[in-house]
């Protein structure tokens, strides 16, 4: 079947907005989850943007 499917077709699946994301796989794994951000002064710090 991947064979029938062109390389534009395969980016679309792949982008999908169906498609489980991140946090879908940590809840079923985790019964809590905290992410852990900033710069341990209450607020994100701006190191991670550009």
């Amino acid at each position: 079947m991947s064979a029938e499917l062109s390389a534009w077709d395969r980016v679309r699946i792949a982008r999908g907005t169906v498609r489980p994301t991140s946090l879908d796989f940590i809840s079923a794994i985790f019964n809590k989850f905290m992410e852990l951000h900033g710069d341990r002064v209450c607020r994100d710090d701006g190191a991670e943007r550009s």
